[in-house]
């Protein structure tokens, strides 16, 4: 005996408004225009919906409205948590003007970015923010052909797509080797990955280690640290003490470009039977919340992760809303959290 199936009977946004006692063209507003209902009107209209289980139609409301509401949000990896701060705050200031978000991850890869980045365009998303790579400088005319407002995160390139909410990561290396100098530490090495924001950051921590006249510094670059198709900085701590251990001249500080490798690298030199600071120096970047909790606590650089993703998500509604945005450019502050470790 075959099975019956029953035919759901679809709620309209017209028997809404006559639940709610207004007219299908205030029900419709409050949905899509929520600012142009006053409250009280809106909240009864919301609790119909609610009562009569109505979801609004939002692929017939973006083709009459021309706006999906939408953001798109184009991060490396969710794997760490470098990135959770940047994407609550653009979630956070989103939702707080009646947007939703969509997250795609490149794994750090440029085929995989280009295909996440066509995806969103596709979808018609109202703006993207997007963790800026080197693969993006070849994305300008891609975007110029479009009219769809940009804002690049973590990174000021040199020659920005459209708009920018983050630092100089030189500037983050610069300013790691300024602390190991006022320490009094004479020799130092930056530990980093491949990733183009590591290597940013080795760059300018050893020009300015050099420019301040540190007698032994360099960069160690570490090995592919992909793993079953995941980036995970946690475990090059072994091969950061395993270098360090093999050294006859050992540096007096190391700094390392993410708090996960310095959190590593940490525990694998206390295990080693080295002490931190006594005998080696560390600093980390990105000040993640378990090296606040670490003890001895974890030096590391703030980039204030969460207003970078406030302020880019307010560049792109403004720009939305018609009115230029009071600039380009947004540069975050970074700060150097001193901890015990230096």
């Amino acid at each position: 005996m075959g099975r019956t199936v029953t035919k759901t009977v679809k709620v309209t946004l017209a028997e809404v408004a006559a639940k709610a006692g207004v007219s299908k063209m205030t029900a419709s507003r409050a949905f899509a225009q929520p600012g142009a209902v006053r409250a009280e009107t809106r909240e009864r209209v919301l609790a119909a919906a609610k009562r009569l289980g109505y979801v609004p139609d939002l692929i017939a409301s973006a083709f009459s409205t021309k706006t999906t509401k939408v953001l798109g949000v184009v991060i490396p990896t969710l794997d760490v948590s470098t990135f959770s701060d940047t994407v609550r705050g653009i979630s956070d200031a989103s939702a707080k003007a009646g947007y939703d978000i969509l997250i795609g991850q490149t794994k750090y890869d440029d085929e995989t970015e280009d295909r996440v980045i066509q995806a969103f365009v596709g979808r018609r998303v109202d703006g993207l923010l997007m963790v800026a790579s080197e693969r993006q400088a070849d994305m300008k005319a891609f975007f110029r052909e479009r009219d769809l407002p940009v804002v690049q995160l973590w990174d000021i390139p040199k020659q920005p797509i459209d708009m920018v909410s983050g630092f100089l990561n030189r500037d983050a290396g610069k300013l790691a080797a300024k602390h190991v100098h006022a320490q009094g530490y004479s020799s130092a090495a930056v530990y980093h990955t491949d990733l183009y924001r590591d290597r940013q950051q080795a760059d300018g921590f050893v020009w300015q280690a050099k420019k301040l006249g540190l007698a032994q510094v360099e960069k160690v670059l570490m090995p592919s640290l992909e793993t079953h198709g995941r980036v995970s900085e946690f475990s090059a701590g072994h091969l950061v003490c395993k270098d360090i251990l093999g050294r006859t001249n050992r540096p007096r500080a190391i700094y390392c470009t993410d708090d996960s490798m310095a959190f590593s690298t940490y525990f694998e030199l206390i295990e080693a039977g080295l002490r931190v600071p006594e005998h080696i120096a560390l600093c980390g970047f990105n000040n993640a919340e378990y090296g606040q909790y670490m003890r001895p606590q974890l030096t590391t650089i703030d980039v204030d992760g969460y207003a970078m993703g406030t302020k880019a998500t307010e560049m792109i509604l403004t720009r939305l809303s018609g009115e230029p945005p009071h600039s380009g450019t947004h540069k975050t502050q970074l700060k150097l959290i001193c901890g015990q470790t230096t």
